[in-house]
């Protein structure tokens, strides 16, 4: 149910397009006020891991309310939230030894990127303060990671207001910015990194940040093997410090527990949300390698820095439990089978299409591109809206999915992501293929 401007007092973020209404969610599904289903294939945003209405999660979060609502991580701490921390750490690879709890993924990146300059202060290096990030990414909304990010877009109207930074180019194949092919590719696109970093002076480099697979930005885009290995080398040989954004592809979503695992590099920083709170609560963490706690702690450093809601009881709760549950149902390696098929009959539905480019992915985390020439490769221009208009088309057949953002030149290129809970069944994928083949035919023909 769409309402009018007029109808209530919310500031919308998009004035020009009023939002549904929804009043209930199940499972994979949502409802609206008149009693509309629809398939929730992005989960919101990459977010409704473990689905809607989980009733566990619902009761952990009302216990831990009757007990302790709030508790300022200034002075005060919960069990609950050591109960997630200790969930987070024990999901991760072993050099990983501590987690920093915020409220969602832009407070992560934010945390993590000052995490970053505090170590290198503390280690003897005060020069490095610069943070290097790749073309076609997104890192949040705050001003700190808004100019880390490759969509220019977003970032038009608070240009004045951001500090620049060096950007190198994106792992992204099928529009290498090499002209090369998986068969002629030297991992050119990590090799750009040192060029960066000696560019800049590799004295004044603190740490790189990048997704190891995309998420809105270039949904379901992730490097060539040996991309990471490469770049974890670099990183080494200069004293930069490895961040890894897994906002989006983190928790499972994927297949394994962290994008990165994929490769087997260990990266200084994690950042994790999303998924974290699967949705029943706003949540995020920063999880932190051995080596920066070790510094910190010897040095008496103090990273000057938090949010409000850090660490909040509640939202603890819901995380623990959520991690509990994906452990016990086995959902992760429900994401690595189920991301398969569903990426097997996308081919076989739309691949064929004339203005589809590329389907691609890892698990749950997929992209699908669409270009204006399948030859050329030339894609559409931002004002035919089409992601948008595909989204609009494929609720009327009652599936949600997550329009993606812009990537050549962070202007054009229209993307959708695919991006459903975990819990999803075939018959689920079914219904989003139908729903999604329809919505494509009626815009695109």
């Amino acid at each position: 149910m769409k309402v009018s401007m007029a109808d209530n007092t919310v500031f919308w973020r998009d004035l020009s397009q009023p939002p549904v209404e929804l009043v209930e969610g199940q499972g994979v599904y949502l409802f609206d006020r008149k009693g509309r289903r629809y398939l929730d294939a992005a989960s919101g945003a990459a977010v409704s891991a473990i689905g809607h209405g989980n009733e566990e999660v619902a009761e952990a979060m009302a216990e831990q309310a009757k007990k302790l609502d709030f508790a300022h991580m200034s002075k005060f701490y919960s069990r609950s939230l050591v109960d997630l921390t200790d969930r987070l750490v024990g999901i991760s690879p072993p050099e990983i030894a501590r987690a920093h709890p915020v409220s969602g993924g832009s407070e992560a990146n934010e945390t993590a990127v000052k995490l970053a300059r505090v170590f290198q202060i503390q280690r003897g290096k005060p020069r490095k303060y610069k943070v290097i990030s790749r073309a076609s990414s997104y890192h949040g909304a705050t001003l700190g990671v808004l100019a880390l990010s490759g969509k220019t877009k977003r970032q038009e109207a608070y240009a004045p207001l951001m500090r620049s930074n060096q950007k190198i180019a994106p792992a992204y194949c099928y529009r290498c910015p090499y002209g090369k092919s998986p068969s002629t590719c030297s991992l050119e696109c990590a090799d750009d990194l040192e060029r960066a970093i000696v560019q800049e002076g590799e004295d004044t480099v603190a740490a790189f940040i990048a997704e190891p697979v995309s998420g809105s930005s270039a949904p379901g885009v992730h490097p060539p093997d040996g991309y990471w290995e490469r770049v974890r080398g670099i990183c080494d040989e200069y004293g930069v410090l490895l961040i890894v954004d897994e906002v989006m592809s983190g928790l499972g979503r994927t297949g394994r527990w962290w994008g990165i695992d994929h490769s087997g590099v260990v990266p200084e920083i994690i950042t994790a949300a999303k998924g974290v709170g699967a949705g029943y609560s706003p949540l995020g963490a920063v999880l932190i390698h051995e080596k920066i706690y070790e510094v910190m702690e010897e040095t008496g450093g103090k990273l000057n820095h938090g949010f409000t809601y850090g660490g909040n009881p509640i939202s603890a709760a819901a995380g623990a439990k959520v991690i509990d549950v994906m452990r016990r149902d086995g959902l992760v390696g429900r994401a690595a089978e189920m991301g398969e098929i569903l990426l097997k009959r996308l081919k076989e539905s739309i691949g064929d299409h004339p203005q589809v480019g590329e389907i691609r992915g890892r698990g749950l985390l997929i992209g699908v591109e669409f270009v204006r020439d399948r030859g050329a490769r030339e894609p559409f221009a931002e004002e035919d809206g089409v992601p948008g208009r595909i989204r609009s088309a494929c609720m009327d057949y009652g599936v949600y999915i997550y329009p993606g953002g812009s990537t050549v030149n962070g202007t054009r290129t229209s993307q959708i992501l695919l991006a459903p809970p975990f819990i999803i069944a075939e018959e689920g994928i079914d219904e989003l293929i139908d729903g999604l083949t329809l919505g494509v035919e009626e815009v695109l023909g």
